[in-house]
Parts: structure tokens; sequence; C-alpha cells
């Protein structure tokens, strides 16, 4: 049975380090959706059109993972998912295939996040989205912080 990681956090929270861990231990395929939407949009112009573009990138995802999934290939999600809803329809979708689904938060408070944000775009920048430390603030109002019965922190996350 193929896995399927779903990596739940903040902007800066370690999600993209932690798949990277992953695909080098473990040989796990990573979608990162801010790659896809960098590749094949740019910075977005408004939150609405962002949206959109989003939601055809992870359709698009979805259906490759699909097909990752039906080899036995272990895949993991490096979206975010930053409601509720994202969250339960990303397990139903592939709960129904009967994969292993496992859900990771990342838990980040405010200082460690800022840090995180000045060290990554202090790098390379070639597939990451820009954030001021204001735009940051309004984005982390949107987060819909998990339940824990929702998921496990990455702090216990054991890759079996």
């Amino acid at each position: 049975m193929a896995k399927v990681i779903i990596c739940c956090g903040k902007i800066a929270s370690g999600k993209t380090t932690f798949c990277k861990k992953l695909e080098k231990e473990h040989g796990v395929f990573i979608f990162n959706a801010d790659e896809w939407m960098i590749h094949f949009f740019g910075e977005a112009p408004d939150c609405t059109v962002f949206h959109l573009q989003l939601e055809k990138c992870i359709t698009m995802i979805y259906c490759l993972a699909d097909r990752l999934l039906e080899r036995g290939i272990d895949v993991a999600f490096d979206f975010g998912f930053w409601t509720k809803k994202d969250r339960d329809d990303c397990i139903a979708r592939f709960d129904r295939k009967l994969h292993d689904i496992t859900v990771v938060y990342f838990p980040v408070d405010d200082k460690k996040q800022i840090e995180y944000i000045h060290k990554r775009q202090a790098g390379n920048m070639e597939n990451t989205f820009v954030f001021t430390e204001e735009k940051l603030k309004r984005f982390n109002e949107k987060f819909q912080v998990p339940l824990k019965n929702e998921c496990i922190n990455i702090d216990s996350f054991v890759f079996k």
C-alpha cells in the first residue's frame, strides 16, 4: 500500500525541508505546489487569480499522484493545506483508494517563521514566492490550525 503524506502548515514552517529529506532518504515523490505555480504562472496579480491557478495545478498534481500511487510509489503533498476542507478533500480523494494517508502538521511561531522566511529569501528564490512580514501576517490569519485528531505533529512523524 502506497503512502500519501499531506504536509499541513503555514508558509516557512519547514514543510519543503521535510519533503526534501523524505525524497532523499525514502524515495518519496514530492509535489510542491509553489514550484508548479511559479513555473506555469509566476506571481499572481491577486488572490482570486492565484486560487484559480492553484486549483488547476492541484487537479493535475492529484492526477499524476494517482498514477504514481497505483505503481506503489509514495507521494507527499507540500501545499500547506490551509483549511480543514482542503485537508478533508485530499483525504477523501486518496482514502477511497485505500492508500496509507498521514497528515503531518508543522507548527511554527511567528518569530521562527520570520527567521525561516528571511533565510529562504536570502537563498535561491527560483521556486518560491516572495513574502514581506506584513504579507506573511495577512496570510497567517487565514490558516486553520488542524485539530489534534486530524494530524500528527512533525515531531512525532516516523516514516514506516
